[in-house]
């Protein structure tokens, strides 16, 4: 359940925003790649491909832990970032009221 878990924890996300009729006003793109376990080729492969784009991107979040109980999300980067994540915490908290 390794990958195949986060391809579906992702698909699901954007199947209940879709439900409920939630239009984010930016894209929600929904990735998946392969080949993580041989140094991350799928993902290189997206990004190159994909390099125009990177600076367009706000959040960029991934999932490997498989399909277990969440207790939450776990954020790294350097301090610009960290402040960026901190600007965007209550826009986290209206998920928590829908979803959970």
């Amino acid at each position: 359940m390794d990958d195949g878990g986060g391809a579906m924890i992702s698909w699901t996300v954007l199947s209940l925003l879709h439900s409920l009729k939630i239009r984010p006003k930016r894209t929600i793109r929904c990735v998946l790649w392969s080949c993580e376990e041989f140094g991350g080729i799928g993902a290189d492969q997206y990004f190159t491909t994909h390099e125009d784009e990177v600076p367009y991107m706000s959040i960029v979040m991934e999932s490997d832990m498989g399909v277990f109980h969440p207790l939450g999300l776990e954020f790294t980067g350097n301090s610009q970032s960290q402040q960026v994540r901190k600007k965007q915490k209550s826009s986290f908290l209206f998920f928590d009221k829908i979803l959970f």
